[in-house]
């Protein structure tokens, strides 16, 4: 990751600066310019009072939720998450369902690029998604996907995104230091991880207690 992103930022940085988006624009696609005026108004516009951008959320959630819940390919991705040997076994392309997802993967952090440039008609590669993939696994986990694999709903991850916007709000509401921001999130993964890590070890502890007293 660091040495693609100093690659990309390097690369950047080299872009002539009469081509737009070169170094001396600072990355900036100015809405003033026609040509971009396009661009940025359809990160703006509404459908039905409704933002394009939040349609695209919606629309591309209930995408990935139909492919991983009633595709073959999506219940192959749950078996491998559940038991990498038993799907190899079973004559599932376990390797060839990791390059897949990797590749669904990179087309959708290229659409959300699309539309954050196009709503905010500016990019910094230095600060531009910085920590973002530290919230992309903290939404993950947020939303009851299993960081061992193979348990979990797609659409939690969409209630994931939404408690971390919220606890954002939260911070302003209650004039916190902004610069904590990162320390709260960061609290809440710690205590979600752990969660749902001790879960299933204290529910066969009273499991084998039952059993036990059961037994006696």
């Amino acid at each position: 990751m660091l040495i693609f992103r100093s690659l990309t930022r390097y690369i950047c940085h080299e872009i002539p600066a009469d081509i737009p988006g070169g170094s001396n624009s600072l990355f900036k696609l100015l809405n003033t310019n026609s040509l971009y005026k396009p661009f940025y108004s359809f990160g703006n516009s509404k459908l039905l009072t409704l933002p394009v951008t939040g349609l695209f959320l919606i629309a591309l959630t209930a995408l990935i939720v139909y492919v991983t819940t009633s595709t073959k390919f999506g219940k192959q991705l749950y078996a491998v998450g559940s038991n990498e040997r038993a799907a190899r076994l079973t004559g599932i392309d376990v390797d060839g369902r990791r390059i897949a997802v990797f590749v669904i993967t990179g087309v959708l952090v290229g659409v959300s690029a699309f539309l954050w440039i196009s709503m905010n008609a500016s990019v910094d590669p230095a600060t531009t998604g910085g920590s973002y993939e530290m919230y992309a696994i903290a939404a993950v986990v947020l939303g009851g996907i299993s960081m061992a694999g193979g348990r979990g709903k797609c659409v939690g991850i969409l209630f994931g995104i939404m408690s971390y916007t919220i606890i954002d709000k939260i911070i302003v509401a209650l004039k916190m230091n902004t610069l904590l921001n990162d320390t709260v999130k960061g609290a809440i993964l710690i205590v979600a991880i752990i969660v749902q890590t001790m879960a299933p070890v204290v529910k066969e502890h009273f499991a084998a207690q039952r059993a036990r007293k059961q037994g006696a």
